[in-house]
């Protein structure tokens, strides 16, 4: 996301031909990706349901060789996905704070409005009447699907910035050109070093009101920027605009369909605790929660997933013990890749075999060379 598309064409192109190892990507990336040779997918975000969860995943393994699929997540990513979703699927009496909100704001009364357009600044919105612009911007959707108005999609491509130099050159040129610094100092303030490693989405109009100057100041500095190259600077498209398809109705007697609304709300939100719950759970066979969520009952184990091995490994702590023993006999006489070290070793078990040189890395036992092969570290 936010690569030119020449060098978003290139990288890809590197991956998929396994000149790269590794692609950092968004969960669209997956979905016009044919490769069968995906050996991990790793989620540092939680999906918002199975489903998707589910799909992505599944882009690993494909040719039928082993393949892996992680999720990394700590408590605040679980709090993070639940406000995410409910901020998404607003419930019916804040769309009436939102739309009567609306109707103040560009002084419409009832009956009046049908087929205007009008230009819409969230920030001056949200800022007027205290509310969240993301839940705005969520509820607007809402509105939007029950035909009420219309949010056009310039909103979804606001202003974005990267800043290619380092932070020597950029010094440089704050001391250099004095009219620059307290607008980088701002950027910084707001953005911070994120806009040295990718494209951030920023907002003109707050940037100009931390810096007490007209927005069209703002903007002639950045385009200056940009001309020195200094930074990569992505105007917006357009204003926003908001288009009444039916004249301002009451707030108090919206024409929403209630019980629809709340049910697609209460479907969303059940998708979203089961993904929670595949993540927290521990005790259980990862394979059988999702068969269980698609409605396929199963009593057999999948026997690879974390659960599984865990449990493996408890009903028989000799056998772990001899696997890990020759594990570390093996590797303090030389240096061998983890494919090497399974066929010298031949353990019956593949999946405890791994799981046993793991957690042998994670402990610091074993590390691995410039040209990953396990060696003995301590």
């Amino acid at each position: 996301a936010g690569l030119g598309f020449e060098e978003r064409t290139r990288r890809q192109d590197e991956w998929i031909q396994n000149h790269s190892r590794v692609m950092v990507a968004t969960n669209a990336f997956g979905m016009g990706i044919d490769k069968f040779d995906v050996r991990l997918v790793i989620h540092l975000d939680l999906a918002e349901n199975l489903e998707s969860y589910y799909q992505e995943a599944g882009r690993a393994g494909r040719d039928g060789m082993r393949a892996y699929a992680v999720i990394l997540y700590q408590d605040a990513d679980i709090s993070n996905l639940q406000l995410k979703v409910e901020q998404a699927q607003p419930p019916y009496s804040y769309l009436k704070v939102l739309y009567q909100s609306m109707a103040n704001y560009y002084q419409l009364a009832l009956g009046s409005g049908e087929g205007e357009s009008f230009d819409f600044d969230i920030n001056d919105f949200c800022d007027r009447f205290r509310l969240n612009p993301i839940e705005v911007f969520n509820g607007l959707r809402k509105l939007e699907e029950e035909g009420l108005l219309q949010f056009n999609e310039s909103f979804y491509s606001p202003s974005s910035l990267h800043i290619p130099v380092d932070h020597t050159k950029l010094y440089e040129l704050q001391v250099a050109n004095a009219r620059f610094d307290q607008l980088i100092k701002m950027l910084l303030r707001l953005y911070g070093g994120e806009m040295f490693s990718s494209f951030v989405r920023i907002d003109e109009s707050v940037l100009a009101k931390g810096l007490k100057v007209p927005v069209q100041e703002v903007t002639e500095l950045l385009m200056h920027l940009h001309e020195l190259r200094i930074m990569i600077y992505t105007p917006k498209r357009d204003k926003p605009q908001v288009t009444y398809i039916l004249p301002r109705q009451d707030s108090e007697n919206l024409p929403i369909d209630r019980n629809r609304l709340e049910a697609r709300r209460t479907l969303i939100l059940d998708k979203m605790k089961a993904m929670i719950s595949f993540v927290e759970t521990n005790f259980r066979c990862r394979m059988q929660l999702v068969q269980d969520y698609f409605d396929e009952h199963t009593e057999t184990t999948c026997g690879i997933c974390d659960v599984c091995i865990e449990k493996r490994k408890k009903n028989n702590i000799l056998a772990y013990e001899k696997l890990r023993e020759g594990v570390l006999n093996t590797i303090r006489q030389t240096t061998l890749s983890v494919e090497q070290l399974e066929k010298q070793i031949a353990p019956r078990d593949r999946e405890l075999f791994v799981d046993v040189v793991r957690e042998l890395v994670d402990e610091g036992v074993l590390g691995y060379d410039k040209v990953w092969k396990l060696k003995f570290v301590k």
